[in-house]
């Protein structure tokens, strides 16, 4: 898995953002607290555009549900949140087609991530991780479709070797760390609307 981070300056203006930019903006729902995430799909190998699949992406919104678990035997509860949009990647309608209907990773790979936030590493209580975060998911879909199980090509040697041409590049906004992450967010969706005259 690769990172690169984005100047929160660039969101909606470098093509790998606008979509998370301009669905925040026209869903009044998404509020400046939830994270906003587009999934892209590259095709695995280059035959299989002629099979009917073609790239894809994907962009949603968390939840922005957090709910509390046990961290000890004691009862300290700490909390934790599944709902951020990588997250959703097992419970959205359109990952649960993707993997029933064998795309992903067999024709159709994560090739990046674009997220709002960092990819968050879980809920901790002092030195013990309770769960698990949403850079795990990322790391476990990058190991899933790094894993040559998937191909069926004969030629190929070492059917489960790595293969490094597979690995997901996770994007994230450069925020302003003097500026909470709503105020990051807010000011650059009122440039974005500036820029396209969006009320």
């Amino acid at each position: 898995m690769q990172f690169e981070v984005i100047p929160v300056a660039q969101y909606g203006i470098d093509p790998r953002t606008i979509a998370a930019m301009d669905y925040r903006v026209r869903n009044k729902g998404v509020t400046a607290g939830m994270n906003v995430a587009t999934f892209h799909f590259g095709l695995r190998g280059a035959g299989k555009a002629q099979l009917g699949f073609k790239p894809l992406a994907h962009t949603l919104a968390s939840q922005g549900v957090g709910y509390y678990l046990d961290a000890n035997w004691s009862g300290k509860q700490v909390r934790t949140n599944d709902s951020h949009s990588e997250a959703l990647f097992y419970r959205s309608d359109f990952f649960t087609d993707l993997r029933r209907g064998d795309q992903w990773p067999t024709a159709n790979v994560i090739d990046w991530v674009f997220t709002e936030r960092p990819a968050c590493g879980g809920a901790w209580w002092g030195q013990k991780r309770v769960q698990g975060g949403c850079a795990d998911l990322l790391n476990q879909f990058d190991e899933t479709q790094r894993l040559r199980k998937w191909d069926n090509d004969p030629n190929e040697p070492e059917p489960y070797a790595e293969r490094d041409d597979l690995q997901i590049t996770v994007l994230c906004l450069d925020l302003n760390k003097d500026l909470t992450f709503n105020q990051n967010i807010s000011s650059a969706v009122a440039a974005y609307k500036k820029l396209n005259s969006i009320r």
